[in-house]
């Protein structure tokens, strides 16, 4: 364990975890829906994040009328990361009204193709996160290809989804 200072740029780990506070606070308003969610970005090199709050019930979650710091818990999943001060791994989603109702739908997989996905490489370089469109996605992603209709996935050679599964097209 140690400490990391975010006024200068730092690496996060693969499969560590870092729990920093966030530079800015909340101050929400009463009566207001609100969800902290990952920037896309984020989930696409596969940080962790779990945004809480002072006297919170659950990560992910800030109690309407909410006024204080938010606190974060990052966890590089599949490359280590460079981030700095300033760094945005999060977003704030505030709604007002009822929500829609949720349809539930099934999702496939398509088999057929050459290839059928991407599996995190297992010795990749440094993601920095503030270096948008600076990365060849092919020094981090390796393609998934199925052999005769079948994809197994081994949890152990990396961070594939879904873990511990063997699909089979239909």
């Amino acid at each position: 364990m140690h400490e990391v200072d975010l006024t200068r740029s730092a690496v996060l780990e693969r499969g560590a975890s870092t729990s920093p506070s966030c530079r800015s606070g909340l101050k929400l308003p009463p009566a207001s829906r609100r969800g902290p969610i990952p920037k896309s970005s984020t989930g696409r090199v596969d940080v962790f994040r779990a945004p809480a709050s002072d006297h919170g019930q659950a990560f992910d979650d800030v109690d309407d009328g909410y006024d204080g710091p938010i606190y974060m818990e990052i966890a590089p999943q599949t490359f280590s990361v460079l981030v700095r001060t300033g760094t945005r791994l999060n977003q704030l989603r505030l709604k007002a009204g009822r929500p829609e109702r949720l349809r539930v739908e099934s999702v496939g997989v398509d088999l057929t193709g050459e290839i059928a996905g991407f599996r995190g490489r297992r010795h990749a370089g440094l993601v920095d996160l503030d270096h948008e469109d600076g990365h060849d996605p092919r020094d981090f992603w390796e393609p998934l290809r199925p052999k005769d209709g079948q994809l197994l996935l081994d949890p152990a050679s990396s961070t594939s989804w879904p873990p511990r599964a063997r699909w089979r097209s239909r």
